[in-house]
């Protein structure tokens, strides 16, 4: 397992969000917010976010140094409960959608699809990216 930088909302001052990398299973997502809370998805989550909130994520290289950090020691503070919890939480919910194997193989693929056009720079403007 290990913990990657994904990107941050658009302006590049709410949230930051990590992911860690389950190899073949799907991976977790890591929302760290400028006030302290931390959330957990799976790729979904973040597909919610662009259409809810109609904004895109930003996946550029130049999210700020200290913007980063200070997420990635908000993380490292969260006790071994708090931790537990999140893991669990998203473990559960991983568990269920395994049950639906349609489900878990469609987020797979859109998880797999995403992350390579990130990392290729396809749909990618300006440091934007549409999770849809």
């Amino acid at each position: 397992m290990e913990l990657k930088l994904l990107g941050t909302d658009e302006h590049k001052e709410r949230f930051v969000i990590f992911y860690i990398d389950n190899g073949e299973d799907l991976n977790a997502y890591l929302w760290v917010y400028d006030n302290g809370e931390v959330w957990i998805t799976d790729i979904y989550g973040l597909a919610r976010y662009c259409s809810f909130s109609v904004s895109p994520i930003y996946v550029g290289d130049d999210i700020p140094e200290e913007k980063v950090e200070e997420a990635y020691e908000r993380l490292v503070s969260l006790s071994d409960e708090e931790k537990k919890e999140l893991i669990d939480g998203f473990n559960e919910g991983i568990e269920a959608l395994k049950k639906n194997e349609g489900a878990y193989k469609e987020k797979e693929e859109y998880e797999d699809g995403a992350l390579k056009d990130i990392e290729e720079g396809n749909n990618v403007e300006d440091g934007m990216f549409w999770f849809m």
